[in-house]
């Protein structure tokens, strides 16, 4: 899939959603698309919502920026963790500005005989600036207070339960940065993954925290909140369902399956092909170079054990209702073959096609 920027304009004045319909409509004109746009991303300001709404084309919000705003606004509701991340930031901002500091911080680690790494600010406009910064932060937290207690900053040193709730919000949110790495991409299309990774995550949060901490029970509010209606949109709906990665398994629930398959056969009814144009072969040489291997992916796990258990799950039943059918057949008489046949359709009814 192709990127390309068609327009870079200045807006003068207040953005309003009407203004920036506006521009939007002197875009689609000046390239000759109006009426071929289906669908506009935005992220979740009310002006470029509204200004969506008024060129009456398709709205979807970016699934990343959405989920940003997520950890954001629970990260706010959480105190311990809010103010630990406060405090992590005030000493990564120390050290941003202090190359005395960044001195002390590598002789630090020459000491220990461990890798120095710039620490990392949390940026508000930065996707996953959060949990980057937790980690470069813990990563050399021991290596940090020593180069603070040097440079006589001890007053901005992180307490031991401090850094326990940081490592335990690091934890938490690494579900959060893979979903976000995942689904932002301007080369790939990633609708396909919205509805998947929303339940991904919720069960990933259930599997790393067992006891639910105060930050894991906010984040899945936020979730609910600003998720609660992802399985009720067609286009997420449809792009899942025809992703050979996901199908059926791509859901949650039978239901939002079986509502996407009515709605693509009701789709499909109105379409009319064009005649089939002959294929051209590929030039030699043309091939694609392959994928080079992804580092794995905590998310991506997740949904292939999930997937094998319903496997092994619907083959394991399989087997059982075999066994049975058989075990009664051997009981019975030749004479009774028919009835016994017969009953099992009763009793064996995903087998009775085999009749």
């Amino acid at each position: 899939m192709n990127s390309r920027v068609l327009s870079t304009t200045k807006v003068e004045g207040s953005h309003t959603g009407e203004k920036i319909a506006a521009e939007l409509r002197g875009v689609f004109e000046t390239w000759g698309i109006e009426g071929k746009v289906t669908t506009i991303v935005t992220d979740n300001a009310a002006n470029a919502k509204n200004a969506v709404e008024r060129l009456k084309i398709r709205h979807q919000a970016c699934f990343a920026h959405t989920l940003n705003l997520t950890v954001k606004e629970s990260i706010r509701r959480t105190p311990d963790v809010f103010e630990a991340k406060n405090k992590g930031k005030r000493i990564v901002t120390y050290f941003h500005h202090s190359s005395l500091a960044n001195n002390a911080l590598r002789d630090a680690h020459k000491t220990s005989q461990t890798e120095f790494k710039k620490l990392k600010q949390d940026i508000e406009t930065r996707w996953n600036s959060t949990y980057e910064m937790l980690k470069s932060y813990i990563f050399q937290h021991d290596q940090v207070t020593t180069a603070l207690c040097l440079t006589r900053k001890s007053e901005l040193c992180i307490t031991a339960e401090e850094v326990a709730a940081l490592r335990a919000a690091m934890e938490t949110l690494e579900s959060f940065y893979e979903a976000t790495v995942e689904l932002s991409s301007e080369l790939h299309t990633s609708a396909a993954k919205f509805i998947p990774h929303i339940p991904l995550v919720f069960l990933l949060q259930q599997c790393l925290q067992e006891d639910m901490t105060e930050l894991a029970v906010v984040l899945k509010g936020q979730l609910h909140e600003r998720f609660r209606n992802v399985n009720s949109k067609d286009q997420l709906r449809l792009a899942t369902m025809l992703d050979r990665r996901f199908k059926r398994d791509g859901f949650s629930h039978k239901t939002f399956y079986d509502e996407g398959v009515d709605k693509l056969k009701r789709t499909a009814e109105g379409i009319s092909l064009p005649a089939t144009q002959p294929v051209e072969e590929p030039a030699a040489g043309s091939e694609e170079a392959p994928t080079p291997a992804k580092k794995s992916s905590v998310l991506w796990s997740l949904f292939d054990a999930k997937r094998r258990e319903k496997r092994d799950r619907l083959l394991e039943n399989s087997r059982r209702q075999i066994l049975k059918f058989v075990v009664i057949w051997k009981t019975q008489a030749l004479t009774e073959i028919k009835t016994l046949w017969l009953g099992g359709k009763m009793l064996l009814p995903p087998h009775q096609d085999l009749h």
